[in-house]
């Protein structure tokens, strides 16, 4: 509820926060992903795929959300509100998907 709340509070200051916001969304996946690449033993060759393979769908998302059709950035930069935020929520949703 927290990071929907979070999201719509960003949407609702324009399209170009709004798709700051889904990008920073995407880069930190793509954090977190990589922790999980260092986590998974190198020998297991299906799960490094599937992770990187997540890893570059996440950067594709991003590099859509920061640039319009024509190529141009349409980034507003994030308050450290929001990023913290932001933060803040990705956590809360790790730990209660651990114990779920």
């Amino acid at each position: 509820m927290g990071s929907f709340s979070l999201g719509v509070f960003v949407q609702l200051q324009g399209q170009k926060k709004s798709r700051s916001f889904l990008a920073e969304t995407e880069r930190q996946v793509q954090a977190h992903l990589e922790k999980h690449l260092n986590v998974f033993p190198s020998e297991d060759h299906q799960a490094q795929a599937i992770l990187k393979k997540m890893y570059e769908d996440e950067g594709e998302h991003a590099n859509w959300a920061e640039r319009d059709s024509g190529g141009n950035e349409v980034r507003e930069e994030l308050s450290k509100f929001e990023k913290r935020a932001m933060g803040v929520m990705s956590k809360v949703m790790i730990e209660t998907s651990k114990r779920i």
